[in-house]
């Protein structure tokens, strides 16, 4: 069955081997919300009308103190302050020698405690372009021919 509220609040079921079952496309944009039975759909309407006042941040809070799992979904410039990222320290900053300061996610895994850093960074357009054509077999030949062409910086 393919459940949905619209943005009206208007219940929709599909339920498989009716006719419309197989082009039935939700819109997450207009608002529609796919459900796996009839009482996944009634439990989203309840939560929602129990919810639908409380701001995101009292919402996590009672959830937390209920021992729900949740978090809040952050917006790009909310994550870099968000307390479980400064307190993981997911974020790191290095110096990059063209682009300056940068900062960017650190690697998830951490061994004996200790975070993985930058060892190196990012390359630069075209830096290793040479150096990997020769180690498949391009001469100096075919590279410039390559740069010459315009296929390559």
């Amino acid at each position: 069955m393919k459940g949905t509220v619209n943005r009206k609040g208007n219940k929709i079921y599909h339920v498989k081997g009716w006719r419309d079952h197989a082009k039935v496309r939700l819109n997450a944009e207009e608002g529609d919300k796919c459900f796996r039975s009839v009482l996944d759909a009634e439990l989203f309407l309840e939560f929602e009308k129990a919810t639908i006042t409380l701001s995101t941040d009292e919402l996590v809070t009672r959830m937390d103190s209920a021992g729900v799992p949740c978090a809040k979904v952050n917006t790009f410039d909310e994550v870099l302050n968000d307390p479980r990222v400064t307190h993981r320290e997911s974020i790191i900053e290095y110096d990059h020698p063209h682009a300056g300061r940068l900062r960017q996610a650190r690697p998830a895994a951490i061994f004996a405690g200790e975070p993985n850093g930058v060892r190196r960074p990012s390359p630069t357009l075209g830096q290793h372009t040479d150096e990997l054509l020769a180690s498949v077999g391009c001469s100096d030949v075919d590279i410039a021919a390559l740069r010459v062409a315009g296929a390559i910086d």
